[in-house]
């Protein structure tokens, strides 16, 4: 996959959880914001080292779902590790990729949290404007 398909995907996830939020399905919204995170960090590695994203990468575990590890490959950790946006997804909504089988109740007000601290990350990222 090429740097800018990462960063498309990226994007397209982040929309796609905007639209499961305006159809009241929050939690896949919460999923889906989160994911976007997950890739725009690793389209950030990507850029950092000016490769495509790896498929065969033995050195460095990029194929990996945990966005703490994934921010400090990407080199953002000092940047990104005090953000409010950072601490609500990670220390509130404790995202990984496992959230998608949550059956919990999430209502639109957190749903619409989560979305707005995912938008605030990837335009810290530079990913969008």
């Amino acid at each position: 996959m090429t740097r800018n398909e990462l960063k498309q995907n990226a994007i397209q996830k982040l929309e796609s959880a905007k639209a499961l939020l305006d159809a009241n399905c929050y939690n896949d919204c919460i999923y889906l914001a989160g994911y976007s995170v997950e890739l725009a960090l690793k389209w950030k590695f990507c850029k950092k080292l000016k490769i495509d994203f790896p498929e065969n990468l033995a050195d460095v575990n990029i194929k990996t779902h945990n966005l703490k590890s994934l921010l400090h490959l990407c080199g953002e950790k000092l940047k990104l590790e005090k953000n409010p946006h950072w601490s609500l997804l990670i220390n509130e909504f404790k995202w990984s990729e496992k959230i998608r089988y949550n059956t919990d109740i999430i209502t639109r007000e957190n749903a619409t949290l989560m979305l707005k601290s995912c938008s605030g990350l990837l335009k810290k990222l530079k990913l969008i404007t």
